[in-house]
This record gives structure tokens, sequence and C-alpha cells, in this order.
């Protein structure tokens, strides 16, 4: 995965990850370079956690927590209907997968081989 957070200064990070669940109640776990986690994200409909360097936080929802972990109030709804092969529209009317391909479709950079 690789962020990039639109606020001064500009923030870029990439990390592998796992993602589980859904939207209304799952599980990202970021990797650090060396592959262990370094965070882990956790929501449901009753709360939202993050786990970190042995610390938990306990956040009222997956909005609020997404915005103290990243600086930013992060879509992992568009995220999750994206992998579900569906776009999301943003309230600007904006698709979420405009110009992505869809995950396993394949692309100029890693066609599909015999």
């Amino acid at each position: 995965m690789s962020l990039t957070v639109h606020q001064t200064p500009v923030q870029h990070v990439a990390a592998a990850f796992e993602l589980e669940g859904n939207a209304i109640q799952g599980e990202l776990t970021l990797f650090s370079p060396l592959g262990h986690p370094s965070l882990v994200l956790r929501w449901s409909p009753e709360q939202a956690q993050w786990l970190q360097n042995g610390k938990t936080r306990n956040c009222a929802n997956l909005s609020e927590m997404t915005l103290a972990a990243t600086g930013t109030d992060l879509p992992l709804d568009a995220l999750f209907d994206w992998l579900d092969g569906r776009d999301s529209q943003h309230p600007d009317g904006s698709s979420s997968a405009a110009g992505l391909p869809r995950p396993g479709a394949p692309s100029a950079a890693c066609p599909n081989r015999p």
C-alpha cells in the first residue's frame, strides 16, 4: 500500500499490509520492511483500536482512528469496494477507482503470462 497525505509537509508512506473483514468490521495490519507488524488497526461498530509499539489507543470509530493514525480520514470503505470490483462515488462526484486496474486484472506493467 502506498499513501500520500497532501498536507504541509506532504507525507508519503509505503508498507506491505494484510486487510481482513469489511468496512464495518475488520483489521488492517501494516508491516515493516523486515516483515514485522508495525501497526494494527481494528474496528467494529462498537469501537476502533489502534495498536502500535505495545500500546493500544481506543477510538470512537474508524474515521477517528484513521485520522489519528495517518493524519487523514482514509476511505477504507472505498478500498473494500475497489477490492470487490465496485466503484465508490466521492462527494465531489469522482470515482475512487478512476484509472486503477481491478484486483487480478492484467496491466501494462504486469501482463498475464501463459
